[in-house]
């Protein structure tokens, strides 16, 4: 992997971490259009990147974050209770995030998948009556649980989130900060655990220097993103986002499938 490589995945990754379009399905996408050389540190590498992404959220939400671990414990009960679902299915599902999901075929599928989640979302946004629901136990885990299916490349987390939190009665802003305080412990868990897992094995120096260089540009690429998309979802539907994946599926199955 050139270091041109790095900056182009570090660029991908920031970019759809947090626009409801799929991180880890638009990597595989870039990796197979570029032909960008397998290792068997990919999984690993993603992770590091998603670490940034993670930290780029903290950054941009450090004040806030702040206020709800030092005054709001409920809400951070109900953030861990909604990261535990995510968490025990990627125990079970690691061996097939290696190897079966990593395909340009179940990207294609799981974009159109992910797109009619977001599709019926938008419906029932349209029919929501009263006021918007507050935050609670249960409507978190219904989130947490949105957020499995996004172990799977091309289905989005935020997309899975968002929607779920939309299912959840809340509104489209509401559910798109819920998604982002969602993402912080699971993808520092992920980053974290893979960043120790490489420190355990025989990398060259150029590896490390790939790692870092994708790193600072997912870092800088996913603040950027965050600001866009949650200006966006003030004025804005998730229909773009849906005709976006609808298009990138057919072209998958078009040239790669």
């Amino acid at each position: 992997m050139t270091i041109i490589h790095s900056i182009l995945l570090g660029i991908v990754q920031g970019l759809t971490e947090f626009i409801p379009v799929s991180s880890s399905g638009h990597l595989i996408i870039v990796r197979q259009l570029f032909s960008v050389p397998v290792t068997s540190y990919d999984l690993a590498f993603d992770a590091v990147l998603q670490l940034a992404s993670a930290l780029a959220l903290i950054v941009f939400f450090a004040p806030t974050l702040w206020q709800i671990i030092t005054t709001n414990r409920r809400m951070v009960g109900i953030l861990a209770l909604a990261t535990v679902p995510a968490v025990v299915a990627g125990l079970f599902l690691q061996t097939y995030m290696e190897s079966v999901f990593r395909s340009v075929a179940v990207v294609a599928g799981t974009l159109v998948i992910g797109s009619m989640l977001m599709l019926a979302a938008e419906y029932v946004l349209k029919r929501q009556n009263g006021p918007i629901q507050e935050f609670s136990a249960g409507r978190g885990l219904l989130v947490g649980l949105f957020q499995c299916l996004a172990l799977v490349p091309g289905i989005s987390r935020s997309g899975a989130t968002i929607s779920g939190g939309i299912y959840a009665g809340f509104n489209r802003e509401q559910a798109t900060l819920f998604s982002f305080y969602l993402a912080i412990p699971l993808l520092l868990g992920s980053g974290v655990k893979e960043v120790f897992e490489l420190y355990g094995t025989v990398l060259s120096t150029d590896v490390w220097l790939s790692i870092g260089v994708g790193s600072i540009a997912s870092f800088i690429v996913s603040i950027i993103a965050v600001k866009l998309l949650l200006a966006f979802v003030k004025t804005h539907t998730l229909y773009p986002f849906i005709m976006y994946r609808l298009a990138v599926a057919l072209v998958l199955v078009v040239w790669f499938v």
